[in-house]
């Protein structure tokens, strides 16, 4: 499991620091954002019950607005054993104009005066609270559940430091806060675990078209967090992230923002080479298992690999990805280092295209499922 110390840190002291840098409010921009495509909120947890059996948590809401497929409201949920390797997930996507009761999806900034708390809600998931407490609760079925809190501690991380990265043909604004203090209980086959850890919490909202990438929310022991966008807007090799073996498909751009312990950021070039392929049974997806992650800025190389290869989070509408919890070990700054990540590969090219080469089938109740 991921741990650090809490940092002394706080999210406004940095944003005040920087300003006239970044490029948003993050204390504001945790609402909704109706004016552009999509908006994503985004919570990996690593946490342990009592026993000290570890667990990976993803809770990841996904909103699209526009047109193909727009708009949308998605849950993708997992939880991954890493005592026993056994893994579990929930994908349930709403077409919103084909909903019978549109109102059971909520978005909103229940404080019209500051809007500072966000409450997004679904019938099978909800995030609340602010940025320095937030809460979020999620079921699939009687298969996984969880309801946790967490409490924001330390700096955020805001990509190439101004928050605003360029993504498939448009932009994102995108931060991070990669530390917070996380307790609630999990559910697993019906059997609830009380657990306590670590949270990464990904905001992210945007104008974006079809695209594929790679994404990395790397924790090194020695207190170094990185987010790693290796981003491809040429569909190369449709059911890939290989070209060929040892080589991703070719990004435009692949780049790291650094989060040091004293909440310095930096923006550094990367190389990313993956490896050790995998085909999914279910999206008959190809998946490198294994990269080479070498930041030459930072004299940092890290062997990234997946703690098991089939944690991909299928979907009937075509945005299967792999969010997979992955070991670090390797060198920076020339001493060793180890750590775990976060690997989602992503492609919206179906989205755009038709999962099936046409037109999305739209369900008649407005809802697909999936729980495994």
């Amino acid at each position: 499991m991921c741990t650090a110390t809490p940092l002394t840190s706080q999210i406004l002291a940095q944003r005040n620091s920087i300003s006239g840098i970044i490029q948003f409010d993050p204390v504001r921009d945790l609402r909704p954002h109706f004016d552009v495509d999509g908006d994503s909120f985004y919570l990996m947890s690593d946490v342990k019950d009592a026993n000290g059996r570890a667990f990976t948590v993803l809770f990841n809401q996904l909103f699209i607005y526009r047109s193909p497929l727009g708009p949308i409201a998605q849950l993708a949920i997992s939880i991954f054993d890493e005592s026993t390797t056994e893994y579990h997930f929930g994908e349930i996507t709403y077409f919103l104009p084909l909903v019978a009761n549109g109102n059971t999806i909520s978005l909103s900034s229940t404080n019209p005066i500051s809007q500072t708390i966000v409450d997004v809600a679904m019938p099978e998931g909800r995030l609340y609270g602010t940025m320095d407490a937030m809460y979020v609760e999620a079921y699939g079925d009687n298969v996984i559940g969880l309801n946790l809190r967490t409490e924001a501690h330390g700096p955020i991380l805001s990509n190439l430091v101004t928050g605003v990265i360029p993504f498939g043909g448009g932009v994102d604004w995108e931060y991070a806060i990669p530390q917070m203090e996380t307790s609630g209980t999990l559910i697993v086959l019906g059997k609830t675990y009380d657990v306590k850890g670590t949270s990464w919490f990904d905001r992210q909202w945007g104008r974006f078209g079809p695209y594929k990438w790679t994404w990395m929310g790397i924790q090194l022991d020695n207190g170094v967090k990185i987010s790693l966008w290796d981003q491809q807007g040429m569909n190369l090799n449709p059911d890939s992230f290989l070209s060929t073996p040892g080589k991703l498909v070719p990004g435009e751009r692949a780049f790291v923002t650094i989060l040091d312990p004293n909440g310095g950021l930096t923006v550094a070039d990367v190389n990313v080479t993956g490896s050790v392929p995998w085909t999914s049974p279910n999206s008959q997806r190809v998946y490198p298992t294994h990269w080479k992650v070498a930041i030459p800025s930072t004299r940092a190389t890290l062997e990234v690999e997946l703690l098991a290869q089939y944690q991909e989070i299928s979907s009937p509408v075509g945005t299967s990805r792999m969010e997979g919890k992955a070991a670090a070990a390797g060198t920076y700054d020339e001493g060793k280092v180890k750590g775990c990540t976060i690997v989602e590969m992503f492609n919206l090219f179906p989205l755009f295209s038709g999962a099936y080469g046409g037109a999305l089938p739209l369900p008649p109740n407005g809802q697909t499922r999936i729980v495994r």
